[in-house]
């Protein structure tokens, strides 16, 4: 018999739209796939906090804000406004990963896992050195 196809989303569902959503944003105008296996939503929101080795405030006010968000909606509108911000940025990450941690992001016990999960990514990224200046030394040598 065919699945239902009324009544409300499932957790999954909803994960999988929202993903979806995203992504068709994020993919939006750009030639390079801005889907990239293995990379995490944190780790490439970390990748675009720091600009020529200074930080940029501005990633990581909304990035915090996505962390306290409490409720699906709010979470949805910060991701949002951080994708928009990874593809000015050309940064991809995982679709199918970002799936997951929103399908669990439903479930309030482990909420606390994605937010931690994506906030240790995010932290782990440090500012690399400049490409000009390696290139420079390396051709100076």
């Amino acid at each position: 018999s065919a699945p239902a196809t009324d009544g409300p989303e499932t957790p999954d569902e909803r994960a999988i739209a929202t993903a979806l959503g995203l992504y068709a944003l994020h993919q939006q105008s750009q030639s390079a796939p801005m889907h990239l296996h293995g990379v995490g939503f944190g780790e490439a929101v970390g990748r675009i906090r720091f600009r020529d080795g200074d930080e940029v405030r501005g990633v990581t006010r909304r990035f915090q804000s996505l962390g306290t968000a409490q409720t699906w909606e709010e979470l949805v509108h910060h991701a949002r406004g951080l994708v928009q911000l990874l593809r000015d940025r050309q940064q991809g990450f995982d679709y199918g990963r970002f799936a997951d941690d929103l399908v669990q992001f439903q479930q309030p016990a482990r909420q606390d896992q994605v937010r931690l999960r994506w906030g240790r990514a995010f932290y782990r990224v440090t500012a690399a050195p400049t490409t000009s200046t390696s290139t420079a030394t390396a051709e100076e040598q």
